[in-house]
């Protein structure tokens, strides 16, 4: 639930940070699918710029402007990972973006076994897990 700041500013209510996002931003932010705005919303209330969130998830400019640019745009399971992770969103936060975005973590499947051990316990270097991913020959996170 979003609330009115007396400063003029959106607060969404609940959320950890209490960071808050001006009118324009939260018009933006409602243009988007459901998946993609709470996306978004999540990098804007991290406190991280979106060159801190791209780098964190291996990813490069132009996949992410286009991710953000274009509401149309249907971001890969693997590229949706790595955002999860740069992010550092808990298992419960990421099992949810995924859904968002229409995918899910497999049990069946060795790399989501291998994502989700790592954010299971607090292991949220890209590089870490994209080594593991590859000495188990699966597809590695970013772009």
């Amino acid at each position: 639930m979003w609330l009115l700041h007396p400063s003029g500013r959106f607060l969404l209510a609940g959320y950890p940070s209490q960071r808050s996002l001006s009118p324009q931003r939260c018009l933006q932010l409602h243009n988007y699918p459901r998946g993609q705005f709470l996306l978004f919303l999540r990098i804007d209330m991290s406190g991280m710029t979106d060159v801190e969130v791209y780098k964190r998830a291996n990813m490069d400019r132009k996949l992410f402007s286009k991710i953000r640019s274009n509401p149309a745009y249907h971001p890969r399971k693997h590229t949706v990972l790595a955002l999860a992770i740069a992010l550092r969103l808990s298992i419960e936060d990421t099992v949810d973006l995924l859904a968002r975005a229409e995918y899910a973590l497999s049990p069946g499947n060795k790399g989501d076994l291998i994502v989700r051990y790592f954010i299971e316990r607090g292991v949220y270097d890209i590089r870490t897990i994209n080594f593991a991913l590859y000495e188990y020959e699966q597809t590695i996170l970013g772009g």
